[in-house]
């Protein structure tokens, strides 16, 4: 039979122990790793991205363009199946404008491709890689705009003078739809903002 001291003993031993195991245990712990901060934002995405909202902006024009002389050519025809009687006859595009969106359509993918190559080129902080990526493919995307625009443009000077242009309409229809597409990458659309007179 043990004396009663060596009992204290023991259960001394036993809480140290015990205790020694604890916090043994709890060093162990590793401390989560901290979320990094993301890197800063390249300040040539500021300039990429004004790059390509010229681009779109100068698209926008010169389809804008492209559809008043759409209009004009159909009005223009003697026989169409496309225009009612009610439709109202249309003037076309003012030479000014119609010189600028052809200066615009053959020179717009040019612009594009320098701009996708820029952003294509550029060697930035890895931890943008996705963002420039991303940049690379919307940059793309502006090269195929400008060659919506220039073949509509180039089959405007292979009408046929008595021809009512709808059979080029597919292609005024496919260069809105890759303008709508581009634009919303970069946060534009169509919607033109009218200031509104203010009453005196």
């Amino acid at each position: 039979m043990l004396a009663p001291g060596t009992a204290v003993l023991s259960r001394r031993g036993l809480l140290t122990a015990i205790s020694t195991l604890v916090v043994t245990a709890c060093g162990r712990i590793t401390q989560r790793p901290q979320p990094q901060a993301p890197p800063p934002t390249p300040i040539q995405f500021d300039t990429w991205s004004n790059e390509a909202r010229n681009i779109l902006q100068d698209a926008l024009e010169t389809l804008q363009t492209f559809e008043t002389y759409a209009a004009f050519r159909l009005s223009l025809a003697d026989q169409t199946d496309k225009r009612s009687e009610y439709d109202l006859a249309w003037d076309p595009p003012a030479t000014v404008a119609w010189n600028e969106a052809t200066h615009v359509a053959r020179g717009l993918h040019g612009r594009a491709e320098k701009l996708f190559k820029s952003v294509t080129a550029t060697q930035l902080d890895p931890g943008v890689w996705r963002e420039q990526r991303d940049m690379s493919e919307w940059t793309h995307d502006l090269q195929d705009l400008g060659d919506e625009l220039d073949a509509y443009r180039t089959r405007v000077d292979r009408l046929a003078p008595n021809s009512d242009g709808t059979a080029m309409w597919d292609l005024l229809d496919r260069a809105w739809a890759r303008w709508d597409a581009s634009a919303g990458h970069w946060g534009l659309s169509r919607a033109e903002q009218i200031a509104c007179a203010t009453p005196s």
